[in-house]
């Protein structure tokens, strides 16, 4: 029997899991025609407003479905099991999430550092970050499929005193998603951005160092464009980390015999809401911190207050 603290935090849960979903949908529209910064930069966050979006909505799903799907197919559920059981799919999106965050940054870095070589290397640049996000993010989330069992028509999870190497392996595992599902990310985008802003506010304007966003027709916008980007990435990259800081100090505590991280608990449900809410958070940040995307928006606005406006005037008049 649930608590009354877990199903408010249940309703939480899939309240900001259904609101996160659809803002970012409607920021992932509003960037398809932009072009923000260079190429890789505009697939970027265009891939963060998927992937934040594919979080929320899967968060949203699991508290309206369940945690478990049970048909009376043996097969099926069986496979389900392992796909679906306690919030799985969820963390394809979370580790996605992170590592993306993570790539963007690398973006500017690289932009600022190496200006030329960015531009002249830029597709395989491109190849070389998909590689990297894909390959981790696999690598991150595979051991979640040994951690589950299905036995006597039920899915739960593994015993790991019944299996000796498997212990070994999770007990490795466990430190290896903190370093990289959090840590290394954490140090990385502290230090790249540091060193960014630095770089961008000791430079003068029209010094080449990222590509232009949106055409601006002066050296003074380009600046000003280089450094709105950045700060942008700046606090998408300080929303994410602040929202997974949570689940990764309580995993992490765990990890170290000083509290029991139980999957489904009050304590691990929350570390799942500021999860949830950073990848709610940043679809407003994008169209807070750049004009161009909340102009963007705008116009989408307007044009579906046109379209209930001629609706609606089409209605009366067949009245």
């Amino acid at each position: 029997m649930a608590t009354t603290g877990e199903l408010v935090v249940r309703v939480f849960l899939a309240i900001f899991g259904f609101l996160g979903g659809v803002t970012n949908v409607l920021i992932f529209s509003a960037l398809l025609p932009l072009k923000i910064g260079s190429r890789l930069t505009t697939i970027l966050l265009r891939v963060q407003c998927v992937v934040d979006g594919y979080t929320c909505f899967m968060m949203f799903l699991y508290k309206v479905i369940g945690d478990e799907i049970h048909t009376g197919a043996d097969a099926f559920d069986r496979i389900m099991c392992y796909i679906w059981f306690r919030d799985n799919l969820f963390w394809i999106g979370a580790i996605l999430s992170v590592q993306n965050v993570v790539c963007i940054s690398f973006d500017r870095f690289s932009a600022v550092l190496c200006p030329v070589t960015y531009k002249v290397r830029h597709r395989t640049l491109i190849i070389c970050t998909f590689c990297y996000e894909g390959l981790l993010s696999i690598f991150l989330f595979l051991p979640n499929f040994f951690a589950r069992r299905y036995a006597d028509g039920r899915c739960q999870w593994t015993i790991l005193t019944e299996n000796e190497p498997l212990t070994t392996f999770f007990k490795v595992e466990s430190v290896w998603w903190l370093l990289f599902s959090y840590i290394l990310p954490v140090v990385f985008l502290v230090a790249s951005h540091i060193f960014v802003i630095c770089r961008l506010y000791r430079s003068k304007p029209g010094r080449p160092s990222l590509v232009d966003i949106h055409n601006p027709s002066t050296g003074n916008e380009i600046h000003t464009g280089k450094r709105r980007l950045a700060w942008t990435t700046v606090m998408m990259a300080a929303t994410l980390l602040f929202g997974h800081s949570v689940d990764s100090i309580s995993y992490l505590l765990a990890s170290a015999g000083v509290l029991d991280y139980k999957t489904g608990s009050l304590r691990q449900q929350l570390g799942l809401f500021f999860i949830v809410l950073s990848s709610t958070v940043i679809p407003f940040v994008l169209a807070g911190s750049m004009p161009i995307v909340g102009r963007r928006i705008l116009a989408v606005k307007m044009k579906v207050l046109q379209f209930l406006r001629q609706n609606k005037v089409h209605a009366d008049s067949e009245k």
